[in-house]
C-alpha cells in the first residue's frame, strides 16, 4: 500500500511537471514583430511597427534647392533621428507608401497606435540644423502613414 501510494506520488508530481513545461509564455500575435510561435499563452510582450513615409513633389524639390538645401533632408521621429530623404526623390502625386521619397519604420512599442512628433531638418551654410516642417502623424501597427513635404 505504501508503495502504491508512492508511485503515485511521483507520476503525480512527474504531470504536473510536464503540463507545466507545456505553458509557454510569450507573443501570440502574429502580426507583432517578436511573435514566438512556441508559445500559447500571451504574456503582453508583443512589440509592433508601423511605417512614416514622406514625400514632395516638384515644386517643393525645386523650392528647397532654390534656397541652397541641397542633397538630403533629416528626418527624426519622436525627436529620434530615423534616416535622410534625397530632395530630389519627388512625385507629382502622391506615390504608394514606400514609393518615392523616404520610408522609415517605428517602433511603436507595445502600443497598436500612436500619434508621433516629425521634424524635418536641413543643415544651413554655417553647419547648423534647422527644422523646416514638423507636425504629428498618426501611426497603426502593420500600416503605413504619409506627410507630403512642403517648402
Amino acid at each position: 500500500m505504501k508503495r502504491i501510494i508512492k508511485v503515485s506520488f511521483v507520476l503525480a508530481a512527474a504531470a504536473i511537471t510536464l503540463l507545466a513545461a507545456c505553458k509557454k509564455e510569450g507573443c501570440t500575435d502574429t502580426n507583432a514583430v517578436n511573435y514566438n510561435e512556441e508559445a500559447n499563452t500571451d504574456d503582453g510582450s508583443c512589440m509592433y511597427n508601423a511605417t512614416a513615409h514622406f514625400w514632395m513633389d516638384a515644386t517643393t524639390s525645386q523650392n528647397l534647392q532654390l534656397v541652397s538645401i541641397s542633397g538630403f533632408i533629416d528626418v527624426y521621429l519622436d525627436g529620434l533621428y530615423a534616416g535622410t530623404m534625397d530632395i530630389s526623390a519627388f512625385s507629382n502625386t502622391q506615390p504608394p507608401c514606400g514609393n518615392g521619397g523616404a520610408s522609415f519604420t517605428h517602433d511603436l512599442g507595445s502600443k497598436l497606435n500612436n500619434i508621433i512628433q516629425y521634424d524635418l531638418r536641413y543643415t544651413d551654410q554655417f553647419g547648423q540644423s534647422q527644422v523646416f516642417q514638423d507636425g504629428t502623424m498618426p501611426l497603426s501597427f502593420n500600416d503605413c502613414s504619409q506627410v507630403e513635404v512642403e517648402y
